[in-house]
């Protein structure tokens, strides 16, 4: 149960980390310049911390839940094995699908897909490690 903690802390942790983007306040003589992007600015156009966020709550509901129904362990982690499996293909085969040309409209909604279904898989695949670590030693 420790080790899910510290996961769960850590994914918590890094989706609060990122500062949201803020608007440049300078003035600028020129109009043609590009604002400068804050630190995280591409992390938060995809997301990112909200998802580790999101995923860090379901680990504590989905912990939560074997413990107030040992009966139903099983469908729990069965339901992580499924969102695993799910994730890691869709990303894989959205990472497929980008090397195909499409057009730029369409490239970027299959390009942010493929980010969220690889964070999916990445928080999955974490929360899998860490509960079956114990298994292996």
């Amino acid at each position: 149960m420790n080790k899910v903690l510290l996961l769960s802390v850590f994914l918590a942790m890094t989706a609060a980390a990122t500062e949201p983007p803020r608007a440049d306040t300078a003035a600028t003589s020129a109009p043609a310049q590009a604002p400068q992007q804050s630190r995280g600015g591409k992390l938060m156009e995809f997301y990112v911390p909200q998802s580790l966020l999101a995923a860090a709550i379901l680990i504590a509901l989905s912990e939560a839940a074997e413990r107030k129904y040992p009966g139903r362990k099983r469908t729990v982690r069965n339901s992580w094995n499924w969102l695993l499996l799910v994730s890691f293909m869709s990303c894989a085969l959205l990472g497929l699908a980008l090397m195909v040309p499409l057009n730029r409209g369409i490239r970027g909604i299959v390009f942010h897909l493929h980010v969220w279904t690889g964070v999916a898989a990445l928080a999955a695949g974490a929360y899998h490690s860490v509960k079956r670590f114990r298994v292996i030693r």
